[in-house]
């Protein structure tokens, strides 16, 4: 019996080709007419990628994950409809694939892998046995503006920009990491230095 089974994984939201974290934030929404339209619009999917108890019950939280991830696969093949809303994660053990995914070569839609120990057993909430390499991207940005802190008159974010080849300057994301002991040197800083053009380009 398949409801015996306890499985762990994710739930995602595949927009446009990628996973968006926020579409998945935006499914907390209050109103349950907003989520509704959110699931038409883009339909969430769990991907697992562990089984803790199989279809007898039986704990595999003591078994090396290279066991857990074998019984998961045939749980997958035994139960898992195809192109359905459950999927099994993706997992390698080249190095060169993972470094593939990470570069972009694969779907396109990781922030990161999970690099686990096949030996280790299974520990909730503890990182011990795994590691997570994320994927970053680095660009020197200026501040293009900023925005005040929801409660007070001091900067509470910073504004980054990209010039592009026509010299149009294009909003790329915004910082927050300031001390709170500067926060007003830097609001009278940057409250001189207010003025157009600003940011002329695309979000």
């Amino acid at each position: 019996d398949a409801r015996r089974c306890v499985l762990d994984g994710e739930l995602v939201i595949p927009v446009g080709g990628r996973l968006s974290f926020d579409d998945l934030l935006q499914r907390v929404h209050p109103a349950a007419s907003r989520v509704r339209a959110l699931v038409a619009a883009h339909p969430a999917r769990y991907e697992l990628f562990d089984l803790l108890a199989d279809t007898r019950g039986t704990s595999l939280l003591g078994r090396p994950l290279s066991v857990r991830r074998a019984a998961l696969e045939h749980f997958v093949r035994e139960h898992i409809p195809p192109r359905g809303p459950i999927v099994l994660s993706r997992v390698t053990r080249s190095v060169a694939t993972a470094g593939r995914w990470l570069a972009g070569g694969g779907k396109g839609d990781l922030d990161g892998v999970i690099a686990k120990r096949l030996e280790c057993d299974y520990r909730a909430g503890e990182r011990d046995g795994m590691v997570k390499v994320k994927r970053q991207r680095t660009a020197d940005c200026v501040v293009g503006g900023f925005r005040y802190a929801s409660r007070g008159k001091w900067v509470g974010s910073l504004l980054r920009g990209l010039y592009d080849d026509e010299g149009l300057l294009h909003h790329v994301g915004f910082t927050s990491s300031m001390a709170a002991a500067d926060r007003d040197e830097i609001t009278r800083r940057l409250e001189r230095l207010k003025g157009p053009p600003g940011f002329t380009g695309r979000a």
